[in-house]
């Protein structure tokens, strides 16, 4: 009975171990190794792989003189692979900084000895140098004076000095993401130093004049949000923008217009007074012709001078003619007269299915296609 119960444990362990295969092989290198070597069936007392690598040391390196694989009893593989840190000289029997180095490694898988070693840092062969530490090196002195603003850094132009940026009132940090910056270690900035700069296009720099004609209620209320879709989203203030308006339809009704000098560069001001004398417009006293030409004439002749509160030539000037009719004038000699002026002119027209417009005095009227926009009932 005692003969049976011995037979039957080895047929266990041997159900349990049989089938493991390892690489066998020996060479001068890993890759040389698994090159040459054949698959190991190993007996059912080896229940690892072993890899074992020896290095000697040549010049000031160490070199891979040997390496071999096989299969291995578990137990004596295991007492191997903890070797590699027994002490041996000032270091362990596995290292890279003494002139001999054996290093074994143990694993239980089918082929797992296949390539380098797996239980230990070191390789086939030596691990390269370490790179070489940069030299620091300070970096180039950046300009004394950020315009309308200010800066400080932490260590002047030193590596890992980190600058930060800000600017003045309503100007802004451009790039908007530039807000610090870096020294690095080679002695280069991470960016290039920002500026200070205001908005675009808030800071519009223009004065504005809005010549506004309606054949109804309805399509007044539609060209207001023209208007203001045009002209109140830029910054008012004397250096940046600022906007007069006027009615016309046969004449010129002077009893609407609002001059520069009245809202002061002020967009609140304006609004107040656009809606004191543009917005309730009495349609059954306007006259049936629409004379833009007129209206022209007189924006050129008096609303882009400097007794209303026009700026001098030096300030660029953009006059908008918004309007649901065309002209019954000839519009082309005014409107040439504002160019030589150097006037822009934009035409906003608003259409429905009753409208039409003459492209050629649209053509004639902007001096360019680009400068031509239709609004059409119920879209653009």
């Amino acid at each position: 009975m005692r003969f049976f119960l011995f037979i039957a444990s080895l047929c266990t362990v041997a159900v349990a171990t049989e089938g493991l295969r390892c690489l066998q092989c020996r060479g001068k290198s890993i890759e040389e190794c698994d090159l040459s070597a054949s698959v190991e069936l190993c007996s059912f007392a080896e229940a690892s792989c072993e890899t074992e690598v020896r290095r000697v040391q040549v010049g000031s390196e160490l070199k891979v003189v040997g390496v071999s694989k096989q299969c291995k009893q578990k137990q004596a593989c295991e007492a191997n692979e903890a070797q590699n840190q027994m002490k041996s000289g000032p270091s362990t029997q596995c290292n890279e900084d003494q002139s001999n180095s054996v290093c074994r490694c143990c694993c239980n898988d089918d082929l797992c000895n296949e390539g380098p070693l797996t239980c230990t840092k070191m390789e086939s062969d030596p691990l390269p140098p370490a790179p070489a530490k940069l030299q620091s090196l300070t970096c180039p002195q950046q300009q004394a004076t950020l315009y309308h603003g200010q800066y400080s850094c932490t260590d002047g132009e030193e590596p890992g000095s980190v600058c930060n940026y800000s600017c003045n009132g309503e100007y802004e940090v451009y790039p908007s993401s530039d807000i610090s910056n870096t020294c690095h270690q080679n002695g280069s900035w991470e960016k290039p130093m920002p500026c200070c700069a205001r908005p675009c296009p808030e800071y519009l720099l223009y004065d504005y004049v809005q010549l506004f004609h309606a054949s109804s209620w309805e399509n007044w209320l539609a060209l207001l949000n023209m208007g203001d879709s045009i002209t109140y989203h830029s910054r008012w203030g004397p250096e940046s923008f600022q906007g007069s308006a006027v009615f016309f339809s046969d004449r010129v009704h002077e009893e609407t217009l609002i001059q520069f000098k009245e809202s002061n560069y002020n967009e609140t001001k304006f609004l107040e007074l656009f809606s004191e004398r543009l917005i309730d417009i009495d349609f059954d006293k306007m006259g049936q012709r629409v004379n833009t030409a007129t209206a022209l004439w007189y924006a050129s002749n008096y609303l882009f001078r400097e007794r209303v509160g026009a700026r001098d030539r030096r300030v660029p000037k953009m006059l908008a003619v918004i309007t649901d009719a065309e002209s019954h004038q000839d519009v082309q000699a005014a409107a040439e007269a504002l160019r030589r002026d150097g006037i822009l002119t934009y035409v906003y027209v608003y259409r429905n299915d009753i409208t039409k417009f003459d492209q050629a005095q649209l053509s004639h009227l902007a001096g360019d296609k680009n400068h031509i926009y239709e609004v059409q009932d119920g879209g653009t």
